[in-house]
């Protein structure tokens, strides 16, 4: 066995680097307790900028100025147009005021993902809950369910009436889809056909309890041949006596829906007073 010690060297220069090290560490530690002390100490604070600066007041010369710009003019007409949009509007509810046969509807799509906080905090405001949940199914004479568990669960505490759309569009996979109207064409044709189709709608709606239906069929051709009409006279005679309710959504100026003939065959119309655009279109 060795008789040196753990830590002996045979010269000098690890003690060396060692008291090096040491020294330097001691400057630092001075170096930060001073520039510590001298920062409390100090009196002196940095100047921030004033966030909160009030407007400078314009003089006459700049006010006529912005009255001449076309920016002034342009701003003048929306306000004006607004304020004559809101005269209309109150002359309106003046001469049809509110009455107790109209109901507050609200919309859910499940899949937009502010639908149901949307609907939690306005649920106990709606009369009524129109929701997606009924689609066609390809090549059979029955509906397919896919009902959003969180209005379920919304329900339950609120209890409002829930009406469930059928809609005609069929998803091929995650990214695309289309409208069935062959199936409708199909369905509508055949009275054995219809009366399958319309029981399957009621035996789905009271499974999951639900108030009634709202008819949303899209891309039909023609809805005033006789077999569709037929179809919306059953749908009708046959949900309204089990307590159900039957709706449709309406387009306006749109020759395709006979509203004299359609509010005889539905409890409620709801009219879509909406356009669509895309990214490159103008709003509305």
């Amino acid at each position: 066995m060795s008789d040196k010690q753990v830590f002996q060297a045979e010269t000098k220069s690890r003690w060396n680097r060692f008291k090096w090290l040491s020294r330097v560490l001691i400057i630092v530690m001075v170096g930060a307790v001073v520039a510590a002390a001298v920062a409390i100490t100090s009196k002196q604070y940095p100047v921030l900028p004033n966030l909160n600066e009030a407007p400078k007041a314009l003089d006459k010369s700049t006010i006529e100025a912005l009255k001449r710009s076309a920016r002034y003019k342009k701003h003048t007409l929306q306000v004006n147009e607004i304020r004559k949009l809101a005269r209309e509007k109150r002359l309106h509810q003046l001469k049809q005021p509110n009455n107790k046969d109209r109901i507050n509807a609200g919309f859910y799509m499940a899949w937009d993902p502010q639908a149901y906080n949307s609907l939690a905090d306005n649920m106990s405001r709606l009369d009524m809950v129109v929701s997606e949940g009924f689609t066609i199914t390809p090549n059979a004479d029955t509906i397919t369910a896919k009902i959003d568990t969180g209005l379920i669960r919304l329900n339950k505490r609120y209890k409002k009436p829930v009406l469930v759309s059928i809609s005609n569009y069929i998803n091929f996979n995650n990214s695309s889809g289309d409208f069935d109207t062959k199936d409708i064409l199909r369905i509508v044709k055949s009275k054995k056909s219809r009366a399958a189709f319309i029981n399957s709608i009621a035996v789905q709606l009271k499974k999951y309890n639900f108030r009634g239906i709202d008819l949303d069929f899209d891309n039909v051709l023609n809805r005033k041949t006789p077999d569709y009409i037929e179809f919306e006279k059953e749908l009708y005679t046959t949900l309204h006596p089990m307590g159900l309710l039957v709706t449709q959504n309406v387009i306006p100026q749109d020759e395709q829906y006979d509203l004299q003939f359609l509010q005889k065959y539905n409890d409620f119309l709801f009219v879509m007073a909406i356009d669509q655009h895309d990214e490159n279109s103008p709003p509305g």
